[in-house]
């Protein structure tokens, strides 16, 4: 494991980041994946539920919990 500094929680926390261990990007696309969870949503609610507008304001990790915060437009018809 490659060594950081002199603290042990930092260099847990580093080395597989300076190492490339953790991807350097991942891609989602959220928005067709919230689309398809919808797509049975008349069977489920009765309406025809559309996701129509999906914006990102920030991803974070805080613990062991992924925060998202978004905006979205959905429609029922």
């Amino acid at each position: 494991m490659t060594k950081i500094g002199d603290r042990r929680e930092l260099n847990f926390l580093l080395a597989p980041f300076l190492s490339h261990q953790i991807p350097s990007s991942m891609q989602v696309n959220a928005a067709d994946l919230l689309r398809k969870s919808l797509q049975n949503s008349t069977v489920t609610s009765g309406d025809k539920v559309a996701l129509d507008k999906l914006k990102f304001h920030s991803v974070q990790i805080q613990g062991d919990d992924l925060v998202v915060d978004v905006d979205g437009d959905i429609s029922a018809k």
